[in-house]
């Protein structure tokens, strides 16, 4: 009768609605940001030397990152912790305490209105400048709006017995290696 002819007539046209509306997006005409990538005040350049360096070669890599830094006018200050982990939250870069091989400099930038360059223009060139040094794996990280995320994916695993976690850490490893990207 004439409700279930109103029901389908409403239901038809939101359906359209809604396709009309998802068509928007490819067409660029409706954008989507989940997390902006806007200016911010702070960069980090985490440090990690190989397992077993000495905390005066982790500091020495620090130093000629620092160095890298100093020319820079829209930096307000910085401050480099070697060989300490938790200082700052370190992330994957342990849970306190010390560390010979990891080292993190934390820059304050200026203000926002004071410098002509974003913390994103900033951080590319500075990743380009300190990817010359070698003896450590050097990462430059503008930090985002949103959830602080590391890789892309993280998979913990915790058991009471090395063999099961070893299988099954080997197991996750192929089915990760499977997925494109």
């Amino acid at each position: 009768g004439e409700p279930q002819q109103e029901y389908r007539r409403t239901l038809g046209f939101f359906v359209l609605a809604f396709f009309a509306s998802m068509s928007l997006l490819p067409l660029g005409l409706l954008k989507v940001e989940m997390f902006s990538s806007e200016d911010q005040d702070r960069i980090n350049v985490n440090i990690d030397t190989p397992k077993g360096t000495p905390v005066e070669r982790t500091s020495a890599i620090s130093e000629k990152v620092e160095a890298v830094l100093l020319p820079y006018t829209e930096i307000d200050a910085f401050v480099a912790n070697v060989g300490i982990t938790g200082a700052d939250s370190f992330d994957d870069f342990g849970g306190g305490g010390s560390n010979p091989t990891k080292a993190r400099i934390i820059i304050d930038l200026k203000p926002t209105e004071e410098r002509d360059r974003t913390s994103i223009d900033l951080a590319k060139e500075i990743r380009e400048k300190v990817s010359g040094i070698s003896g450590a794996d050097i990462e430059v990280q503008e930090l985002q709006n949103g959830p602080p995320s590391g890789a892309p994916v993280q998979v913990r695993l915790q058991s009471k017995s090395m063999d099961t976690l070893e299988q099954t850490a080997q197991e996750y490893m192929e089915i990760l290696k499977g997925i494109p990207g």
